[in-house]
């Protein structure tokens, strides 16, 4: 069975991150100048609404940033625009140290409950055994690959990449009770979408088919699905 080989996990988490990063920046630079136009004294807690962003998109750092973006932005003000008063400054301490604690707690809960949630949807992708992809995970990558694959490779990948993981299984020796050394097999069967399967699920179903008849032929083998076994050390071939 094949199909394109990579799944683009990381480069969306790199968009998803400079897209959170720009929201964040483009709410302090609007809430900083609305502020500084229309007086700090009274607006500056509107800084609230990218504390609460920074906080669920970063956790305890984004809010530790928006925090300091505060206290700068109150020592400018006071430098370059309000004239600094002892009222004002209490004011400015008070805020800051305000925004600190309340941007950390929230910043804290909302990173636990983001590890809970990867960690119920790590559970529901994975066995909780051995931490391997579960079989549903394999049906939503299969059923992305099928929505983008190009004839990507044919029967040829994937006979030699299940030629190499076959050889790279067979080759691993363990140590037993006794001293004895003890080895395991495995069986493969490949088929193709779109040229051999008219969807995902006839491509799932072939795929077992030609797995079947490798477990049939003797095991420690793989079979494409044109229904003959491929021998252990023989070229692949796609007329046999």
């Amino acid at each position: 069975m094949t199909t394109s080989p990579r799944f683009p996990t990381v480069s969306l988490t790199r968009r998803l991150t400079l897209r959170r990063v720009a929201t964040l920046a483009i709410a302090l630079g609007a809430v900083s100048v609305l502020a500084s136009a229309a007086g700090i004294a009274y607006v500056w807690p509107l800084f609230v609404f990218p504390l609460i962003l920074a906080a669920v998109f970063f956790f305890e750092v984004g809010s530790l940033v928006v925090t300091f973006w505060l206290a700068n932005f109150f020592v400018l003000s006071y430098s370059l625009i309000t004239p600094a008063t002892e009222v004002a400054l209490r004011q400015a301490a008070f805020g800051t140290a305000l925004f600190l604690v309340a941007g950390l707690l929230l910043g804290r809960v909302q990173r636990r409950g983001h590890e809970e949630r990867t960690r119920l949807a790590a559970s529901s992708l994975t066995d909780r055994l051995t931490g391997l992809y579960n079989y549903g995970s394999f049906l939503d990558h299969l059923h992305y690959e099928i929505a983008k694959v190009d004839r990507y490779g044919g029967e040829v990948h994937g006979f030699e990449l299940a030629q190499r993981l076959r050889r790279a299984v067979e080759s691993i020796s363990l140590e037993v009770r006794g001293g004895q050394l003890a080895s395991v097999t495995i069986s493969a069967g490949v088929a193709t979408y779109p040229s051999g399967s008219a969807g995902q699920s006839q491509l799932v179903e072939r795929s077992d088919d030609a797995l079947y008849e490798s477990k049939r032929r003797g095991r420690n083998r793989v079979t494409i699905h044109t229904g003959t076994p491929v021998e252990k050390g023989a070229a692949a071939s796609l007329t046999a």
